[in-house]
């Protein structure tokens, strides 16, 4: 469903809608249909976390936003699509792992932590949990390092990648809420400076959003 959903997309569709699966892994291509399950499955398994939906939910929008920002990027760079991807895609598993198994330690408990408790514990165990994740998936390490350094990018030993993890969540943010993250504050980012991503490549990324806001299925 959901790569007939992308598939149909106004960014994606050709001429005439697309009617089955066959047409659909034909017209995006394996390494588009690759990175769609490999979303739905991290959706259905990571983040999930019963008693707290909309923070969950929050988290794979930023996740999946991400994802698709990093490509955008990478393509403007014309490099590393397919890592920058996955790695921003992964950039927030580690706080969602966390969100999950504290929300299955109330149920098992009969208990509610308090917001704040429960706030800095999730901010504590997202790094390594990421890192447990990912490592027990055997992700390639330049991709453990890009979605785990995003937000210390320049202390990265995969600084380039971490950088566009930072930049895509950058942009993953301001398209949740715009009223939170402002676009020239965005635009002025020093990530982007970095990545050697020049202002007006960064207005005509910027020009994309509804275009990745459909993609994404928001």
């Amino acid at each position: 469903g959901e790569i007939m959903r992308v598939a149909n997309s106004p960014a994606m569709r050709p001429r005439s809608a697309i009617v089955s699966l066959q047409q659909a892994v034909s017209w995006l291509g394996v390494a588009e249909v690759r990175n769609i399950a490999m979303a739905v499955m991290l959706r259905g398994e990571v983040f999930v976390a019963p008693g707290h939906e909309p923070e969950s939910e929050e988290l794979w929008c930023e996740a999946w936003l991400a994802g698709l920002w990093a490509k955008e990027i990478a393509r403007e760079r014309r490099k590393q699509v397919e890592s920058a991807f996955l790695a921003a895609l992964m950039h927030r598993t580690g706080a969602a792992l966390a969100l999950k198994i504290l929300s299955r330690y109330e149920v098992e408990q009969s208990t509610v932590m308090d917001a704040r408790s429960f706030g800095d514990l999730i901010v504590e165990f997202e790094p390594p949990f990421g890192r447990l994740l990912m490592d027990s998936w055997n992700l390639p390490k330049d991709v453990q390092d890009g979605a785990s350094d995003w937000r210390n990018y320049r202390e990265s030993k995969h600084g380039d990648l971490a950088g566009t993890v930072h930049a895509a969540h950058l942009l993953a943010t301001h398209t949740l809420h715009p009223q939170l993250l402002d676009e020239q504050v965005v635009m002025d980012s020093p990530v982007f400076e970095q990545l050697g991503v020049f202002p007006d490549d960064r207005r005509r990324m910027l020009e994309k959003r509804d275009t990745v806001r459909g993609l994404a299925g928001l």
